[in-house]
């Protein structure tokens, strides 16, 4: 658990312009015997392709294999602006692919719900965090894992093996 005095160092390196990734509290796995077991079409992926970190887990999902298996949504990789409605710096989806001058033909709707932000999926999952990779569970409907070794965790706690119940 992050301290006071850690909290107020992070603060202060903000302050200072420098990237701190924060500590994300959804850490579950997909574990055969854990509260996520690997089921087929169970799980879902929301990923921008310009962020480091979604892009990780879109390559673990095609090693691994799990692309019929675990789906996935493709945001519109620039964030919001100031004079978006909802702010300024927000993960979308833009279906259209198309933002002013920017087309991009990559990028779905919310195959999930309704939301058009990521944050409204986070706030209807009751959880505060803003950022991507997610890995949503359908059958629960909630945010299992937004850690950057979604996929792979479950592999590493026991064996690839766990994954062929895909």
């Amino acid at each position: 658990m992050e301290s006071k005095k850690d909290s107020k160092e992070v603060a202060s390196r903000r302050a200072k312009g420098e990237f701190v990734r924060g500590v994300s509290t959804l850490r579950e796995f997909i574990h055969p015997d854990g509260k996520f077991p690997p089921e087929a079409d169970r799980y879902h992926l929301i990923v921008a392709y310009n962020c480091p970190w979604c892009h990780r887990v879109v390559l673990a999902r095609a090693i691994l294999g799990l692309e019929a298996a675990v789906s996935m949504d493709v945001l519109f990789p620039i964030r919001s602006d100031t004079d978006d409605p909802k702010g300024a710096g927000l993960w979308r989806f833009v279906p259209s692919g198309e933002v002013g001058k920017v087309k991009l033909d990559l990028c779905t709707q919310n195959s999930i719900g309704e939301e058009k932000y990521v944050v409204d999926i986070y706030k209807r999952c009751g959880a505060k965090q803003t950022s991507v990779p997610i890995l949503y569970d359908k059958k629960t409907k909630t945010i299992v894992r937004r850690k950057t070794t979604i996929l792979t965790d479950g592999a590493e706690k026991s064996e690839k093996k766990d994954f062929s119940e895909f």
